[in-house]
């Protein structure tokens, strides 16, 4: 009976319990390694998806290695939230946070991207990637445009043939991107990104 009590309780607090307070208590239990904490936290940013502050401040400090095992079990669930929040960083007001901190949402897009390359969910990347590559552009952040690049010159086919359309998409992407000397192992990738 004391057990029923506690999880009644436990229901209660947690309907009343304000979303940044839960989905701040979801992404420690996620860092803890408290099973369940990572699916409830999806569940959360799921259900709020207008709410960038939820993605900003949240769901992009998930940790890589949680990261990645929930890219492989639901890619498609990974990819969609990812390019919300990609979406949100291009549009939505950054407001008075550090502008260095947009690294953090970043490099969490970049790893679910990588994620799903890996584990060869390439339409599920293609979809990502476009929205990715935009935020990128959008921040001009020096660091994560390094780890882009580095990443696209170890691609290879066939994700290399997957990404070159959505790459090539859009000129500004590709001047971003666009290196003199850069090499890379995809012949189609260096052809779109090698400046001269």
């Amino acid at each position: 009976m004391s057990e029923l009590r506690h999880m009644v309780q436990a229901v209660l607090l947690d309907r009343d319990e304000p979303v940044p307070i839960k989905a701040r208590r979801l992404v420690e239990g996620v860092v803890l390694g408290h099973e369940g904490s990572l699916e409830a936290l999806v569940r959360l940013v799921d259900a709020h998806q207008e709410d960038s502050s939820l993605y900003f401040d949240y769901f992009s400090q998930v940790p890589t290695g949680p990261t990645r095992s929930w890219c492989r079990s639901d890619p498609e669930r990974a990819a969609l939230l990812a390019s919300i929040l990609a979406r949100h960083l291009v549009s939505d007001s950054w407001g008075d946070r550090d502008k260095e901190y947009v690294s953090t949402p970043l490099a969490f897009l970049h790893t679910v991207l990588q994620a799903l390359v890996r584990d060869n969910n390439l339409g599920h990347a293609q979809d990502l990637a476009a929205d990715f590559f935009a935020a990128d552009v959008h921040w001009r952040n020096q660091e994560q445009r390094r780890r882009s690049l580095e990443w696209l010159a170890d691609l290879q086919a066939p994700a290399d043939r997957a990404l070159a359309p959505v790459l090539g998409a859009r000129t500004d992407v590709v001047e971003y991107y666009k290196e003199p000397g850069w090499q890379a192992r995809s012949v189609v990738l260096g052809t779109i990104l090698a400046g001269g």
